[in-house]
């Protein structure tokens, strides 16, 4: 199996992030990006990207913890700020259109838009969230213009409609732990669809975490990379290192770094 390319961790979030890291590199895994959901948690995602190999970082408001519409220019002030210190990508952001979600459309809508303005003002690709709310994602990219530099739509389970609705409009898609869930047909047809240059991998550690380590109870971590590169490999027909070395590219390439393996 070639080098691997985690394109979506929440490395901060884990309980130890620097033997999760060492983990993740004896497992193959050279680098790893680690989106941003909330401004306190952004200081801790900087300080392990410069001081851990092949670990980068985004700062982003993730739309399921958006606070009060009040502190929107506050926070867009902050995240512009956070952006310019070091930072390869914006986001997480997008749309969620789950009921439990406490950010209404219009806040949610709204906040996208300002990332999306951001990334295209410092010529930074996007990381997308979108659960549920795939057709309003798609029309607010279209409206707005997505970044030169790029997008990806992180943890993609959808139609093959979707992904090549998404890859047209020239967004990236990662595929996570649930492509090992026994996926439905719809989300095979999906993961075949999307075109090998646009194809990414992710663990969304330390949720999402693949079988059998799901099934045990065990959070995700970015070492497990290899068992969701597998099924991918599986689906698409491919063999693991060609899967492997593409999707490390293709993240590199999109975030513009170097690999360190």
């Amino acid at each position: 199996r070639g080098p691997m390319f985690d394109a979506h961790c929440h490395l901060d979030l884990l309980d130890d992030p620097s033997d999760a890291a060492a983990h993740a590199r004896g497992a193959g895994v050279v680098g790893i990006l680690i989106p941003g959901v909330l401004p306190e948690s952004w200081a801790k995602a900087q300080a392990l990207a410069a001081t851990t190999p092949g670990v980068w970082w985004a700062p982003g408001l993730h739309p399921c913890w958006l606070g009060p519409a009040s502190t929107e220019a506050d926070l867009l002030s902050k995240l512009e700020a956070a952006a310019r210190s070091g930072a390869v990508a914006i986001g997480e952001t997008g749309l969620d259109g789950r009921t439990a979600v406490a950010a209404t459309k219009v806040h949610q809508q709204r906040m996208l838009r300002a990332h999306l303005a951001l990334a295209r003002d410092l010529d930074l690709p996007v990381i997308l969230h979108v659960v549920r709310a795939h057709e309003a994602a798609l029309r607010v990219c279209r409206e707005d213009g997505l970044p030169a530099a790029g997008a990806m739509v992180h943890g993609f389970t959808g139609s093959a409609e979707l992904a090549v609705r998404w890859a047209h409009l020239g967004c990236h898609l990662s595929i996570g732990g649930p492509v090992t869930w026994s996926p439905s047909k719809k989300r095979i047809a999906g993961i075949r669809a999307i075109p090998a240059h646009r194809l990414l991998v992710e663990t969304d550690a330390p949720d999402q975490a693949p079988d059998p380590w799901r099934r045990d109870g065990e959070p995700g971590a970015p070492a497990m990379l290899p068992a969701i590169i597998r099924a991918v490999a599986a689906l698409r027909g491919e063999c693991e290192s060609a899967v492997a070395v593409q999707t490390a590219d293709n993240a590199a390439n999109l975030l513009r770094v170097g690999q360190t393996g």
